[in-house]
This record gives C-alpha cells, structure tokens and sequence, in this order.
C-alpha cells in the first residue's frame, strides 16, 4: 500500500467522522416526556344562584388512558363518558389527572405556561366556558372553570390539554378554538365526553 494511498484512507476516514459529528450535533435532540398519566376525572358541581357551589355532583371518569399523546383520540373509556347537567344551570368543572391513585394537578400548574386545555362542543349554543385559573402571564389553563348550559341539547365534549404551546398565539385565546393546533404543542390529552343538557 502505498504512502500516497494511505494518507487518502485516512483523510477519508477524518472526513467521515467529521461528518458523522456534525450531523449528531445538528440532530433534534429528542422531546422530553410529558405528563404520563393514565387516569382522569371531570368533575361538574353545581352552583346557586350566588355562584356558591352545592352538593350536586356529575363525574365523568376516564381511565387506561393512553399516553401517545393524542394519536389515538378516542381512547377514553365510553362506559364513564356521559353526564346529564341542567338547562340554565351553571356547574364548576374540575378536572383532577392521576398517577395511579396520585393526582397531579400540581405539576401542571408547577408549568401552568406551557398547558392550556380546550374544550370543543360537537355543536354551537348548547354550552358556554370561563376558565377560572392563570397561569403567571394571566394565560388560562383550564383544571378550574365555569360551565353554563345554555340550551337544551345532546353534545359531544371533546376535552384537550395541550402541552407546550404558544399561549399568546391567535389560535389559543378560546376556549373552543377549533384552530388551537396552530399554536403550536401537543395533545397531553385528548378524551371525548357525551354531555344530555335538558329541564
């Protein structure tokens, strides 16, 4: 082997390490896991008419979650996803998500910029939303809220949280944007839940 065709071995060799290193450095670095969880409960209580909270209570309970992250939105549990609510009534909805039996709410609000749940009626004019918690740029989050019937009506509720996305973003300023995947994240959940609004 010659001396001349050695060195080219070896520049070769440099070159494609070389390579090699500046595509790892360029490479994304992979996403850090969001919030595994694989239980939630959406919890409805009434309120009077001064908007104190009474002792009626509908719970809709969604359990083995998956936890790809919305690539499978329908993998709730049908069997816990219908509530019956009053026309003309006004309910507090709360949303606890768990850990097994350990409920993590906190965490969420530990990074409350970086969540926003959104909340999307199958159809317009039955319900109406306010989301009751902030996070610390006044950004809303959506664990506490009020929900108004204003109609008579069966509809669907589909509930997303999503994660990481840009809270001032046009898309996220409503609670029903059906264009919030514009402001960018992604679904941390994703369930769907029946909701028979009547007298």
């Amino acid at each position: 082997m010659t001396k001349f065709y050695r060195t080219g071995l070896m520049l070769l060799a440099m070159a494609t390490i070389s390579t090699f290193q500046a595509c790892q450095k360029d490479d994304p670095q992979p996403e850090v896991n969001q919030e595994e969880f694989n239980r939630a409960v959406i919890t409805f209580t009434k309120l009077d008419a001064a908007g104190n909270e009474t002792a009626t209570k509908v719970t809709a309970e969604f359990g083995d979650l998956a936890h790809d992250h919305g690539s499978e939105p329908d993998g709730h549990d049908h069997a816990h996803a219908h509530v019956d609510l009053e026309h003309g009534a006004k309910y507090r909805m709360t949303i606890g998500l768990y850990v097994d039996e350990k409920l993590i709410n906190s965490e969420i609000m530990n990074e409350a910029e970086a969540h926003q749940f959104f909340f999307l009626p199958s159809a317009p004019g039955i319900l109406s939303y306010q989301y009751e918690d902030m996070d610390k740029n006044n950004k809303p989050v959506g664990l506490k809220g009020l929900l108004e019937v204003i109609a008579d009506g069966e509809v669907e509720l589909n509930v997303i949280l999503r994660h990481n996305l840009n809270k001032s973003h046009p898309a996220a300023a409503a609670w029903n944007s059906l264009d919030h995947p514009e402001a960018g994240g992604a679904d941390d959940l994703n369930v769907g839940l029946e909701i028979h609004a009547g007298h």
